[in-house]
């Protein structure tokens, strides 16, 4: 199984350079946002394996994982603006004339192309980013050599699965920007850990990890809004006349309601096992693949 995975962290790094190395101006953008996506799997990573790791390797690796992708986020965040206002004036398109938010989505534009000439042009950051992964290339076999014991990865998952647990409850006590944020994040690492066994053990767990996909991106959409109303109430504050202010607060809160409510319907069916049942539930999985003839495995 360490064979596998080590593979599987290859692909992810080697993926992550590939995504950097976009010189297109037009697909920069894309590169960004996808190198981003493959270092939170690493991370992802990380947390199934951590139980098999000691706990320098792994709070290294996740500092160092962590640190690559902040500047990314930047830039993602600066694209992903866009869309969301687009997405809301959209959703409410009954509510919201043709013509309104122009001056904001034109300020969400140029604030777009500073950053990204500011962070891809001036800074470099996807080369800077790219040779500091360069340099732990040769250390993914030494983290990734875990025991070929499937006990380290349930364990591993089981802790992911308890901290999304917790912070569903505390999300829908508190019903928080901070919350919901924090629940998206465990949400996508039990998401790319699913995945991951998906493609070591049968497809019996392709329904949850169909379900945390759900979750993970109404979980997205609710906290791209919220950064967009927090920009609306600062940076591009001067961006909306008084009457779009508030019916934008008016639109956000109101979709957010939505996509809120709608995780929590989902989060309450995924999370309705104790982390133990969970637990339990994976290794009769595990079981019953051992039992069954073998073919060859996916990577």
């Amino acid at each position: 199984m360490s064979r596998q995975l080590r593979k599987i962290c290859k692909g992810m790094m080697e993926k992550t350079l590939e995504e950097l190395g976009r010189r297109s101006i037009k697909t920069r953008g894309e590169g960004v946002h996808n190198a981003r996506k493959q270092l939170k799997q690493l991370r992802s990573m990380l947390r199934l394996m951590r139980y098999g790791l000691s706990n320098k390797t792994y709070k290294r690796q996740n500092r160092v994982f962590r640190d690559a992708g902040r500047p990314l986020s930047e830039v993602r965040d600066a694209d992903v603006m866009i869309e969301t206002l687009d997405k809301l004036i959209e959703h409410y398109a009954d509510q919201v004339q043709s013509n309104s938010f122009r001056k904001l989505r034109r300020a969400l534009l140029e604030r777009r192309k500073t950053i990204r000439k500011d962070l891809v042009g001036k800074q470099r950051v996807m080369g800077k980013v790219s040779r500091s992964l360069r340099e732990e290339i040769p250390r993914i076999k030494k983290w990734t050599s875990t025991k070929d014991d499937h006990r380290i990865l349930l364990r591993g998952i089981q802790s992911t699965y308890a901290q999304a647990k917790k912070e569903m409850k505390i999300a829908i006590e508190e019903n928080s920007d901070e919350s919901f944020h924090q629940l998206r994040k465990s949400v996508k690492y039990l998401r790319y850990q699913l995945e991951t066994l998906e493609s070591i053990w049968p497809p019996v767990v392709c329904l949850m990890v169909d379900q945390t996909h759900q979750l993970a991106d109404l979980l997205g959409l609710d906290h791209d809004l919220a950064v967009l109303e927090s920009l609306v109430a600062d940076e591009c504050a001067k961006s909306c006349e008084p009457e779009e202010k508030e019916l934008l607060h008016a639109l956000v809160r109101q979709r957010k309601m939505e996509l809120r409510k709608e995780a929590i319907v989902i989060g309450d069916k995924f999370f309705a096992e104790t982390p133990k049942q969970f637990l339990k539930r994976l290794n009769a999985y595990w079981k019953s693949w051992q039992n069954k003839p073998q073919g060859p495995v996916a990577a």
